[in-house]
Parts: C-alpha cells; structure tokens; sequence
C-alpha cells in the first residue's frame, strides 16, 4: 500500500473535521427525546455486537459477569469529563447565535469506552498532588507560628508591675505622712509626694500636668514650683498659675486596717480623705492615675 502524501493528509483530517462539527451541530440542536432515543439505540448496537463477539460462558457465571464492573482511575475520569466539556463547547459554538445557548450547554458528550466501565461525572476534582499537599502544610505551619506569635507578644507586652515598683501598689503606714500643714514627704521609687492637709490625706504624682517636668516644693513660698516653665499649685495640688492645664494628678489610694478591711478611700475626682486609725495601712496604686482639677 503506497504511503499518502501530505495533500491526501490534509484532506483526510479537514473531511474528519467537517464530520465531528456537523455531528457536534446535529447533537446540538436535538431535543432530550431525541436524545434519549439515540442513546437507546446506540446502547442496543452496543450490547448486539458485544453479544456476538463474547464467547459462550456458564449460565452461573452470567450473573456475576453482568453485576461486575471496571473501576477506572481518577486521573481517567478527569480526562473524559475534559474530552466531554470540549465537545459540549464545540457544539454550542457550530450551534451559531440563533440556537438556544442554553440548552446547548447542558447536553452531554456521548463518551466512548471499554465495555463495564462506569459513566465518568461531568465535573471532577483531581486527587491532591504532593505540591498541593505540601502548599497547604506550609500555609498551616505559619498560621500556626504568627498565631503562637501574636499571643505570645500579646502576653509579653501586657503590663505586670511588682508591689513597690511604679506602676504596682505601693503600702504605707499612715504615719509616714507628714502632719497637717507641713512640708510634703517625696517618694521617689513611686513618684509620688505624700501631703496633709486640713481636709485631709492625700498622694500627689510628681509630674507636672503641663509638659512632663518634675516639680520642686518650695518652702520658701509654701507651694509646688515646675523649673522648667513656671507652672505653680498649692500644697494639694491645686493650679494657681503657669501654663499647665489643670491641678497635680492623684493617685487612686485605699486605706485598710490591721485585718485588712478597707476603712477609706479617695473618692473619683481624688479629694483628700480622713484616717483616724493611727494603725491603718495606705495603699497607693501608682498605674492609676485621678487627672487634678481644670484651672479655672
């Protein structure tokens, strides 16, 4: 048999072409009847020819021959649902505009295959691959790693304050404050000056109100002084004059007795408060702060 040369070549595959649109255009346009019916008759063909060229078997083993079937792979499936979703778009586009895009899409390419094989889905998932896994185990480890992370720095940056350093609580005997009228004592681990007045107790923070200095008290002239920009307050730490925006700031203070019930403390706008337990113990919380009066 003589080989063909290249323009009988070309023929043969433009004449296939031509065939597989027009059956494409033909399979289109038919309705689910005419479907169904040259299923039914392809389905018939199918079993006669199979029919003849089986050989004769056992009538017991009929039953399990008929009830067996060949499982196919999924990397199989996949690749008759692609030849599938190709030949349903072939034939939505020989359809032309006129036909109904709609109902074109959903027919269903009559897929060949070896006898006992089951019908392959239209859409299928490929089985996850070793890149895929590994992606997905990565993604998984860093979730993992900023989640332990964030709590982690979460915790770390939370503020934790030890009893008798600044921001933790600071306990006194009340008689460490001075007497009524007299010189305010300065504490200077809790940045505090402890002052009594005729109202009462108080715990006065030793910056300024205005730009952060730490003021002074000046005998001299019986009040606070801040060096730094003038800013004045009395012996509770009232504003008399200067730039600074209201009076000294407070501390939120707790007194208790000997057993350790609570017997006073300083109100929410940080007014001095009276103790007459000459026992009692003055707990000041120095990371609570009572902003001090506006000026007026």
């Amino acid at each position: 048999m003589a080989p063909m040369t290249e323009e009988e070549k070309a023929a043969r595959i433009a004449a296939a072409k031509a065939r597989a649109a027009e059956i494409a255009a033909q399979r289109a346009q038919e309705t689910p009847e005419q479907r169904e019916a040259r299923l039914a008759a392809a389905k018939v063909r199918a079993e006669a020819a199979r029919t003849a060229a089986a050989p004769a078997a056992p009538q017991s083993a009929a039953p399990v021959a008929a009830a067996t079937a060949v499982a196919i792979s999924p990397q199989e499936q996949f690749r008759e649902a692609k030849v599938a979703q190709k030949q349903r778009e072939m034939a939505v586009a020989q359809a032309g505009p006129g036909a109904d895009a709609r109902v074109a899409a959903r027919r269903e390419a009559v897929v060949a295959r070896p006898e006992g094989k089951a019908a392959a889905p239209a859409v299928l998932a490929m089985p996850l691959n070793r890149r895929e896994f590994l992606m997905y185990a990565w993604s998984a480890s860093l979730a993992f790693f900023l989640a332990g992370s964030g709590i982690g720095t979460f915790f770390f940056i939370l503020p934790r304050f030890k009893a008798g350093e600044f921001g933790g609580t600071f306990s006194i005997p009340v008689t460490q404050f001075p007497a009524a009228g007299a010189a305010p004592v300065p504490n200077d681990e809790g940045k505090y000056w402890l002052v009594r007045t005729d109202q009462g107790y108080n715990v006065l923070y030793k910056v300024c109100t205005h730009l952060g200095c730490l003021y002074k008290w000046e005998g001299a002239t019986n009040r606070f002084e801040c060096p730094c920009h003038g800013s004045k307050f009395q012996l509770d730490g009232t504003y008399i004059e200067g730039p600074a925006p209201r009076g000294l700031d407070r501390f939120k203070i707790t007194v208790v007795d000997a057993s350790g019930n609570t017997i006073a403390q300083n109100d929410a706008k940080g007014d001095p408060f009276q103790v007459n337990d000459p026992n009692a113990i003055v707990r000041i919380d120095t990371g609570s702060r009572i902003q001090g009066k506006p000026k007026a």
